[in-house]
């Protein structure tokens, strides 16, 4: 009988874990796509601003090239 209950234990752990675990990589995933969500409206900023970077450093390139 006791050999039963531990096993029964053990399962019951087990599973438990098993739920634990899997909440938690929900719970990641929902934070990861989230954040991901958040961060494409600052990506495309932050993408727009090195293109008008380099534009300005492709204009100033020219304009001294054109001062010599």
């Amino acid at each position: 009988m006791t050999t039963f209950y531990t096993r029964r234990k053990i399962v019951e752990r087990r599973n438990h874990e098993k739920l634990l675990k899997e909440q938690l990589e929900r719970t990641i995933q929902h934070h990861a796509d989230s954040i991901t969500e958040k961060m494409e409206p600052l990506n495309l900023q932050i993408s727009n601003l090195l293109r008008t970077n380099l534009s300005l450093l492709k204009f100033f390139d020219v304009s001294n090239s054109m001062m010599f």
